[in-house]
Formats: C-alpha cells, structure tokens, sequence
C-alpha cells in the first residue's frame, strides 16, 4: 500500500534517540507519531529508561507525541502510561485511519 505524500516520513533517523529536535522544530513540525515495537523498543518488551526520558525531552523542547501501534489496548496502554504518552492501538498499520487519527490527536491534522 502506498501512503498519500503527506503520511510519508522524509526525515530519517539510525535511532529514535538520534532524532535531530532543532531541525525538526526549524521545518515547523511539532507532532511525532511512534510505533512501539521496533521503533523504541524490541518487539514485546517493555520502555527502557531511556525511552521514558527520550519522551520528556521531547516535551520540553515543545513536541507532542503519539504511539501509533497494531498491539492490543493492554500492550499499549501499559506503555503509553510508562513513557507518559497517549496511544493510539490496533491501528491496522498501514492503513491510514490511524495516521489521521493520530494527527488528530497532535493537533497537526
């Protein structure tokens, strides 16, 4: 399935945690939509530390975030609540009703 070009990402990062905030900011972009497993973590575990502290940064350098995740209500929900993040679950990825609805929630869309 291919994503209309505004759900399609033209920044990338080797890591969440090597996502460039100033560059971000200076494109106007002030909404992040994340997966969990893959993206921050491995599939099936829990946040680290440092995921909980990727996301408090990301708050005080002025972002929101979403997990955007196919995993079920308890999964995200559990994680969501660790990282201090809302979440969107059984999002049904790639379709794009979680996307926008996502953006919704970020106040981007």
């Amino acid at each position: 399935m291919t994503f209309p070009k505004i759900l399609r990402p033209d920044v990338c990062a080797k890591s969440v945690y090597d996502i460039n905030c100033a560059e971000l900011r200076s494109r106007g972009i002030t909404g992040l939509i994340f997966d969990i497993d893959g993206t921050l973590v491995p599939h099936g575990m829990p946040p680290e530390r440092e995921t909980a502290a990727f996301f408090e940064k990301l708050g005080r350098e002025g972002f929101s975030a979403v997990l955007l995740t196919d995993n079920d209500r308890k999964r995200a929900e559990t994680f969501a609540l660790s990282v201090g993040v809302p979440y969107i679950c059984d999002a049904e990825k790639p379709k794009k009703r979680g996307f926008i609805e996502a953006m919704k929630m970020l106040g981007t869309g």
